[in-house]
């Protein structure tokens, strides 16, 4: 491969990047909008669930239950309110998902060794935040009821708070979460979408290139001229490899700062691989076997699925415009025609000629 010939194809990519100030502005905003709408729309994370009590009781017993859930995470108290009415209204009006009502000698009857009652409302809107939250609340009574429990039991027998606790768990078991203790979604989520991203977005931007270039007509230029296929896509991919890096950059930077995913490992290997990465995906946003690849008269005989003569004088017509053009000389005036030489392909006889190419292999297709 000529390296001149590379350079001239990724300016001349780069320089039609630039000019297009959507798709520029495509290419790097689109990584960050998936990236933060996806993180913060998939994230499965149930914390600070706004609730309001009514407290019958006013007990020093039913203000440290209820102080259990104002102090976890999960939960966010936004009050007291004086009724179940009042309740009803908040969480029709989507003001609170949760609701506690603490019935009257709540104190009394749990001193006295009686089972109460405590309700406790979800909004059911969203059926999986609601079995999550409903895990909550399970688990801050069942601590609360172990808590109680256990002070009976030190106070009726005369036991100490460690063996009053070993009657209550006769097996212990320790839970310890490993790479992520906090069991946060976005810490294995984001990661992942910073990936898909890239994975996404690389391959499309690529693919943009090459339509455009169909679009616009300077395809033509590379079927005349002697730039070799794998001169071309290395061209091509260049822009757009440089384009990616900077979005892997962005995006680790929004994944640490934004989210407060901790970074743990290499940078250094993280960045080569993330690299590597999106080398390959750009490469298939290039496909060799697409037709934009193949010559124009000959695609039009071989997606047909009719082989013969059509295609065979298509050939042999693009052969003879190449070599006229060859014997011409600099007959173009774009930057790749100058940077790569004579043998181009202009952009208005280019169309001009190859579209009697199409119609005479159209005529001939259609004779036989």
């Amino acid at each position: 491969m000529n390296v001149r010939v590379i350079k001239a194809v990724a300016f001349k990519e780069w320089k039609e990047t630039t000019r297009d100030r959507l798709f520029l502005l495509l290419a790097f905003l689109l990584p960050v909008l998936w990236l933060v709408v996806f993180g913060y729309g998939l994230n499965l994370d149930v914390e600070e669930i706004p609730f309001a009590v009514v407290d019958r009781d006013h007990s020093a017993l039913s203000r440290d239950y209820l102080y259990r859930f104002m102090q976890s995470r999960y939960f966010s108290f936004r009050g007291y309110a004086e009724d179940e009415r009042a309740l009803d209204r908040l969480l029709t009006e989507t003001k609170i998902r949760a609701a506690i009502v603490v019935p009257q000698r709540f104190e009394e009857q749990l001193a006295a060794g009686q089972p109460v009652t405590v309700q406790t409302l979800l909004d059911g809107t969203f059926p999986l935040h609601t079995d999550i939250a409903k895990g909550y609340v399970i688990a801050i009574n069942q601590a609360f009821t172990e808590e109680r429990l256990i002070d009976h039991l030190r106070r009726s027998r005369g036991l100490t708070q460690e063996q009053a606790s070993r009657l209550v768990h006769p097996v212990t078991v320790e839970v310890r979460y490993l790479y992520n203790e906090e069991v946060r979604n976005t810490w294995s989520m984001v990661p992942a979408l910073v990936m898909f991203t890239l994975m996404l977005a690389s391959p499309l931007l690529t693919a943009l290139g090459v339509v455009r270039e169909k679009e616009t007509g300077s395809i033509y230029n590379i079927y005349s001229s002697t730039v070799s296929r794998a001169e071309f896509l290395a061209g091509k991919l260049l822009p757009y490899i440089a384009i990616s890096i900077v979005n892997i950059c962005v995006l680790w930077v929004l994944a640490v700062g934004l989210f407060h995913v901790p970074f743990k490992g290499s940078f250094v290997s993280s960045r080569a691989d993330s690299d590597g990465g999106t080398d390959y995906h750009n490469g298939r946003g290039h496909d060799p076997d697409d037709p934009v690849f193949r010559a124009p008269g000959s695609r039009i005989v071989v997606d047909s699925g009719r082989e013969g003569a059509g295609a065979s004088l298509s050939r042999d017509v693009l052969h003879h415009y190449r070599t006229r053009k060859l014997s011409q000389g600099s007959g173009c005036r774009s930057s790749l025609d100058r940077s790569v030489g004579a043998g181009s392909l202009c952009h208005s006889d280019g169309r001009d000629y190859l579209s009697s190419v199409h119609e005479k292999t159209e005529d001939i297709m259609v004779d036989t």
